[in-house]
């Protein structure tokens, strides 16, 4: 019994929570959006070494 609902408490936090950082509740920021802010980031490092060499 005890078995039963642990798994379904886990099941449920699997398939229903969301995971990621919250902003008072006004946004969320989760694992696909922060690894575009990085990519941008690097991205526009790239960049400027590129100028920077010219």
């Amino acid at each position: 019994m005890l078995d039963s609902l642990c798994v379904q408490r886990l099941e449920k936090q699997l398939t229903k929570d969301v995971v990621a950082l919250s902003g008072k509740g006004f946004f969320y920021l989760n694992r696909g959006i922060l690894l575009e802010v990085v990519s941008s980031i690097i991205k526009y490092e790239l960049v400027l070494l590129e100028f920077d060499k010219k």
